[in-house]
């Protein structure tokens, strides 16, 4: 399961569903395997709210009734006790919808960012975060990317104000990207129409003089 988790970049830059889905296997395993004699709930949990916060989500299961919650968490997985006691057949398998539907309600996103950190600025992603991010692309979205800036780099030179909050903008939606919910032509489209006001805005100001 470790290994699962590190392949999958500890499921960072992945969207709620995706992130529900795989958060909810991976914890489902981890607690069937129970290596401890006692704490094994809450140590499991405290273990997944660090996963989930590394990845930007909040995982909290205070507001979801115990005894629904345990139900959930039997269900998930095979307990060599039960089975030992006549309390489960022998053809049983794991169930973890029940599970799914619960972490639906315990996970949220992060309000301003996607690490634990709080930045003033609503679009801005940490640099290291950044850079986790941009190794995750194909070298064509890279391509495509450092294309974007570069358009952005020169229309927008007269105004570091708002280059900056445009490219605050375009780092913003590279968590999107990574998930393939952005395609980056579509992205580049979208820096179109402000070149073009930008544009028509200096026409403008030259027919003034």
């Amino acid at each position: 399961m470790a290994e699962k988790l590190k392949e999958n970049n500890y499921l960072v830059g992945y969207n709620k569903e995706d992130f529900v889905k795989e958060f909810t296997e991976a914890f489902a395993k981890v607690n069937h395997a129970h290596p401890f004699l006692d704490g094994n709930g809450r140590s499991t949990r405290v273990l997944f709210s660090q996963l989930a916060d590394n990845a930007g989500f909040d995982f909290d299961v205070s507001n979801i009734d115990k005894d629904e919650w345990d139900y959930a968490s039997l269900k998930s997985g095979v307990h060599e006790k039960l089975r030992f006691f006549g309390l489960l057949e022998e053809t049983y398998q794991p169930d973890t919808r029940l599970l799914h539907k619960l972490m639906e309600r315990a996970i949220s996103e992060k309000e301003q960012s996607l690490t634990k950190q709080t930045y003033n600025k609503p679009h801005e992603v940490p640099t290291n975060r950044l850079h986790e991010l941009e190794n995750q692309l194909s070298e064509e979205q890279k391509v495509s990317l450092n294309y974007t800036r570069k358009v952005l780099d020169s229309n927008f030179k007269d105004n570091p104000e708002l280059l900056a909050q445009k490219h605050e903008e375009l780092n913003s939606k590279i968590p999107d990207i990574v998930s393939g919910k952005i395609a980056l032509p579509t992205l580049t489209k979208q820096v179109q129409p402000d070149i073009e006001v930008r544009n028509q805005v200096q026409e403008d100001k030259g027919l003034d003089r």
